[in-house]
């Protein structure tokens, strides 16, 4: 079997320059690109210049009083070498330019820096509500949130780091800053030893629970904003319990299922609206373009399949920015409420065209907590996303409310 270049296999980039090579032409790589990738022509590994000056150079004596140092990591052949320079009085240093430092990710000394994109989401109240019924996902989530926040890696997580959990808490619950003496007062009651300034990795799931609970209580005490008056709809149960809504006309017939649930206390992912014979097809329709008059009746009903947005991302290969799991498709599935996710996979993993059941090797389930823009185009996780087991059953893992959605990740088929 013949093994193509390394560019064919998304090893490197693709070369942009040409060479004639009589009766044929090769791609070859650019001076460009053989100065950034540290290449050949060819597209083969070359040793860095200033590697290659470092070696040949002799070792200099070592003189009294002073210590041996090491250069930045591109005379070590680590990053390719800064193009700028900044004025420093009396010397010039060598700093990387802009289009460097997007494009490395690094700051102008060359050291890496964290993007907000690739900062994790905190947790928004309806997510937390949901993990707090679900044990399966909690105890998921607080495992990764302790080994988040253990900077220092000793399984204890100290006061600082506490505080900076609780503050990233409560700001995806849209609240103020937490103080400190009132993380010391929630800590005390969860320390086995009795300590106020840290808890070890087997007292945090408990406390995270309890703050969480008491930021989201703290939370919605708040009184909600008055929403615009529309019309006025009323919404059935088949119990007999009615409620009146003061609806506004661009609400549409999704957030409308999910508000006549609420009023109800109904599971809203397992509602569906009706009225007389005609289900109401949900989607982005406003009220506004409907034929719904004021005081109109609307039948809520509960069906006995939860409902599940789902985001299917497929892996590809090549070279980044495109290789990776790109979202091909948004939709929702019906899944059995109380049977296990392993026995509803060919519900869950779309079928790839072929005779038979849908092809499971391999594909990953995460449920997770979507962006407020929505599913990302590219997973690259950093969502509290959490890793489905096949033993847990839909309704656990979901949430009726539908506040958790899954993230499908199907492997490459084929050659990369």
């Amino acid at each position: 079997m013949v093994v193509g270049p390394a560019w064919t296999r998304g090893e490197i980039e693709k070369p942009a320059g040409e060479k004639n090579m009589g009766t044929w032409t090769a791609g070859v790589y650019t001076p460009e690109q053989q100065a950034r990738l540290g290449v050949d022509e060819h597209g083969t590994k070359v040793a860095p210049a200033a590697a290659l000056e470092l070696r040949a150079a002799p070792a200099a004596a070592p003189t009294a009083g002073r210590c041996g140092a090491i250069g930045p990591a591109w005379t070590r052949g680590e990053i390719e070498k800064p193009a700028g320079t900044i004025n420093m009085g009396t010397w010039t240093a060598r700093v990387y330019t802009e289009e460097q430092k997007r494009r490395l990710g690094v700051d102008k000394d060359g050291n890496k820096v964290t993007t907000a994109s690739q900062q994790p989401q905190t947790i928004t109240p309806a997510y937390a509500t949901a993990l707090l019924s679900s044990q399966q996902l909690m105890g998921t989530l607080c495992k990764q949130y302790f080994k988040k926040y253990d900077v220092n890696g000793d399984n204890v997580l100290q006061l600082s780091e506490l505080t900076v959990l609780c503050t990233d808490l409560h700001l995806g619950l849209g609240m103020s800053q937490a103080n400190v003496e009132c993380i010391k007062s929630s800590i005390l009651p969860f320390s086995q030893g009795g300590a106020d300034d840290q808890l070890t990795i087997d007292e945090f799931p408990v406390w995270f629970a309890s703050v969480m609970k008491e930021s989201i209580d703290a939370n919605t005490a708040a009184p909600a904003p008055r929403i615009p008056t529309g019309f006025v709809l009323t919404v059935k149960a088949l119990s007999g319990r009615q409620e009146t809504l003061e609806v506004p006309l661009s609400m549409n017939l999704s957030e409308l299922r999910e508000a006549a649930a609420a009023a109800l206390e109904l599971p809203a992912a397992q509602t569906q609206l009706m009225i007389g014979e005609r289900i109401l097809s949900e989607g982005h329709q406003t009220l506004k373009d409907c034929d719904f008059e004021p005081g109109q009746e609307i039948d809520a009903i509960v069906v006995s399949t939860l409902k599940v947005r789902r985001h299917v991302y497929n892996m590809r290969g090549g070279a980044p920015p495109n290789r990776g799991y790109h979202l091909i498709a948004t939709d929702e599935v019906d899944l059995e409420p109380n049977a296990p996710l392993g026995e509803q996979m060919d519900k869950l993993v779309p079928n790839d065209g072929y005779p038979g059941k849908a092809n499971t090797a391999g594909v990953k389930l995460f449920a997770f907590q979507p962006a407020n823009d929505g599913a990302p185009k590219i997973w690259t996780g950093g969502l509290n996303e959490i890793e489905l087991e096949e033993s847990g059953n839909a309704l656990d893992t979901f949430d009726a409310d539908g506040a958790v959605e899954v993230a499908l990740l199907l492997p490459m088929r084929g050659m990369d």
